[in-house]
C-alpha cells in the first residue's frame, strides 16, 4: 500500500465536511436572497402564496 493513498476513512470524512460545507453555503445563499427579496415591494405577498425549500419548515 503506498503512502499517499486515501483511505476508506479518510475519503468518508472529506465526503462529510464537503456535504457539511454545501448545506452551509447553500443555507447562507438563501438567506441573503430571501432577505433582499424581501425588501422588493410585493415580495412577501407573493411568497405567502408559495411553498418553501422544505415545506411547513422553512
Amino acid at each position: 500500500m503506498k503512502g499517499n493513498d486515501l483511505t476508506p476513512a479518510i475519503m468518508s470524512v472529506l465526503l462529510l465536511l464537503g456535504i457539511v460545507v454545501f448545506a452551509f453555503v447553500r443555507h447562507w445563499r438563501i438567506a441573503i436572497e430571501e432577505r433582499t427579496l424581501f425588501g422588493v415591494e410585493g415580495y412577501s405577498d407573493f411568497a405567502k402564496g408559495r411553498k418553501r425549500l422544505f415545506p411547513g419548515i422553512w
